[in-house]
């Protein structure tokens, strides 16, 4: 079977057995539209070939990559400030397990804070 081919059938027997599942865990399998099934495939399609064979598409997530990009080491900055060596800051002592320094509370969440703010925001705004 051709190399190419492969990942196709991988994918199409993948949201067949999703479709499969979800038909299997529906609590009112007769009430099933499958007019909006099938309208759900096609969009799906449709975005993944806008998403994966349209230039523009890739030139709009790479500029989305570098925004989030930007506000990741807006928020790192700010947190290094405030929380100092915690979070991935000079440590004022020797380092001898480099590979612990990643601490959850400290690099991580206050970037997830600064994303919930912000879609609150918006949300407010009604953007």
């Amino acid at each position: 079977m051709s190399e190419t081919l492969t990942p196709t059938l991988q994918a199409l027997f993948g949201l067949l057995v999703l479709l499969g599942i979800a038909w299997l865990l529906s609590e009112s399998r007769r009430e099933v539209s499958l007019r909006l099934v099938l309208g759900g495939l096609g969009l799906q399609l449709l975005l993944g070939v806008l998403l994966l064979k349209w230039p523009a598409a890739k030139e709009a997530f790479l500029l989305l990559n570098e925004m989030v990009l930007a506000l990741q080491k807006a928020t790192d900055a700010g947190a290094q400030f405030v929380f100092g060596y915690l979070a991935g800051g000079d440590a004022p002592f020797a380092v001898t397990a480099p590979e612990h320094g990643f601490v959850f509370a400290f690099r991580a969440l206050p970037l997830i804070l600064v994303v919930s703010a912000l879609s609150a925001l918006l949300f407010h705004w009604r953007i």
